[in-house]
């Protein structure tokens, strides 16, 4: 339909060094049915912006961040309507650093 655009909503951005071989551990690791640490949860969400960013880029794309999404924050129109329909605010966090 001529996209040129990908968007992301992110909470915070990510910025922590990893290995591929890393994030094929994390990977199989949830596949097993472990949980990561907060450390594995960050390098894979950084690993999956980076490879987002080259799919991205081969494609002659665009990213848009809405980054600080806080979702569905309206309880009653949550449970009203459902999920992701509009009720969603920024939020404040620090977002600078990783940026």
């Amino acid at each position: 339909m001529g996209c040129r655009l990908s968007v992301h909503g992110l909470e915070e951005f990510y910025a922590r060094d990893y290995t591929d071989a890393a994030i094929d551990t994390i990977f199989h690791r949830v596949i097993d049915g472990l949980q990561p640490d907060e450390k594995e949860i960050c390098q894979f969400k950084t690993a999956m912006l980076v490879e987002l960013g080259i799919m991205d880029w081969e494609k002659g794309w665009a990213q848009q961040y809405h980054y600080g999404a806080l979702r569905n924050n309206n309880s009653r129109m949550f449970s009203t309507i459902g999920p992701d329909t509009g009720y969603d605010s920024i939020g404040d966090l620090t977002t600078a650093k990783n940026l």
